[in-house]
């Protein structure tokens, strides 16, 4: 996960493109695009 962030962090102050990511066009296509299972890492610790 924090490989993730941090390659998503140097794209984004660098300008660069993130690989593998399409401008969802509506609402519907973003909520499309979420995974329908979430990896471990992303739930907050209990």
């Amino acid at each position: 996960m924090q490989q993730r962030m941090v390659a998503f962090a140097a794209a984004v102050l660098h300008g660069q493109p993130l690989a593998g990511y399409r401008e969802p066009a509506t609402l519907r296509d973003l909520g499309a695009s979420a995974p329908r299972s979430w990896p471990p890492t992303a739930h907050p610790p209990s």
